[in-house]
């Protein structure tokens, strides 16, 4: 009877055991599945998400190009005007300066005729000024700088008969420097030569003729500022210059 019995529950539990495998088997496909899905537990907590890759360049920029990108401070446009009106400013002093510049000439000899001529700076800036064709220059009748007149119509003299070179840029030898309140002179013979103008002008001197002179011309290079900061400045024409007007005696 136990035979029997023990024989019948082998019979059946084979059968049972294999439902119970397929539904172990369903039951894990089954959750496989619902793990790939968005309603699984996890996958609701954890959805997919798009990385962002950024894709930055290997080209490094130079400091310049970094500073030249580099968005200017909101007070800039303030600092560049308070600089630009700090400039002009500077610069409307300097040409006053300039301006305060005088030239005197005094005959201080008969024969031969000597014309003394002192620059004289009446600013507060130190003035510095290129010595070619200025009034100190050595050839400044030559070159034209002393404007001769007489009484007599239609004569003339002091026209310029020597033409200079002068290199564009200063050099410290080529300078004069005067302070503040302070002068400087040269002498200079009229009329330098013998030529045939001369010998008019002494001539002319002697048949007791009112003859006057001034001197009249362009700088070729003054600054208000010292020989130091001067050196190296491009020379140009600028700012007119002329003097008092004397009666020559002989």
């Amino acid at each position: 009877m136990y035979l029997r019995l023990y024989t019948w529950i082998l019979i059946l539990a084979g059968p049972l055991a294999g439902l119970a495998l397929n539904h172990s088997i369903s039951t894990l496909n089954k959750s496989f599945v619902d793990s790939k899905s968005t309603h699984h537990p996890i996958r609701r907590h954890l959805p997919y998400q798009p990385i962002d890759i950024e894709y930055v360049h290997a080209y490094t920029p130079t400091d310049f190009e970094g500073a030249w990108n580099s968005p200017l401070p909101a007070d800039a446009d303030t600092a560049i005007g308070e600089a630009m009106d700090e400039y002009e400013e500077m610069k409307a002093k300097q040409d006053y300066a300039i301006k305060d510049i005088r030239v005197n000439i005094k005959q201080i000899s008969k024969n031969p005729i000597t014309i003394k001529v002192t620059v004289e700076n009446n600013s507060t800036l130190p003035i510095t000024f290129f010595m070619g064709h200025s009034p100190l220059d050595g050839f400044a009748a030559a070159l034209g700088l002393f404007k001769i007149r007489c009484d007599i119509p239609e004569v003339t003299f002091g026209q310029a008969d020597l033409r200079i070179e002068y290199p564009s840029k200063v050099h410290p030898s080529t300078l004069a420097e005067i302070g503040p309140g302070m002068e400087v002179s040269r002498n200079t013979t009229i009329p330098t030569g013998q030529n045939k103008l001369n010998e008019k002008l002494v001539n002319l001197l002697k048949s007791e003729n009112k003859v006057e002179v001034y001197m009249d011309g362009k700088w070729r290079g003054i600054w208000a500022v010292d020989k130091k900061s001067a050196v190296g400045r491009i020379r140009k024409e600028s700012h007119w210059f002329r003097s008092n007007t004397i009666e020559i005696k002989n």
